[in-house]
């Protein structure tokens, strides 16, 4: 009896392996056919002012509101300045800003 018994063990561990195998495969799969902006990452300041994007990329980017740039415009439109201490980036931004959307912030 001991004998089928590590022949089910031996079995269940090759099914675990086959089937964490193909579950990374699929992984793999479905990640390589995602569209290139769903991976979308922070630039900094100094990222896009190296070098600077076409006019209608849409793009994050990651800083600090520079204090005294916010100017809100009409409707949803507002303009400010990001930094990350080595360079500004003037900004415009159409939309509902985020509740944390401060100056210094």
């Amino acid at each position: 009896m001991s004998g089928g018994l590590k022949s089910l063990k031996k079995r269940r561990r090759v099914q675990v392996i086959s089937l964490a195998g193909i579950s990374l495969a699929l992984v793999l799969v479905l990640l390589w056919f995602l569209p290139d902006d769903s991976f979308q990452f922070f630039r900094s300041p100094s990222e896009v002012a190296e070098a600077p994007p076409p006019p209608n990329e849409r793009f994050r980017i990651g800083g600090l509101v520079a204090e005294g740039s916010l100017v809100r415009g009409q409707g949803e439109q507002v303009s400010f300045s990001v930094t990350d201490g080595g360079s500004v980036v003037p900004v415009v931004y159409t939309g509902i800003l985020p509740d944390l959307f401060e100056e210094g912030q």
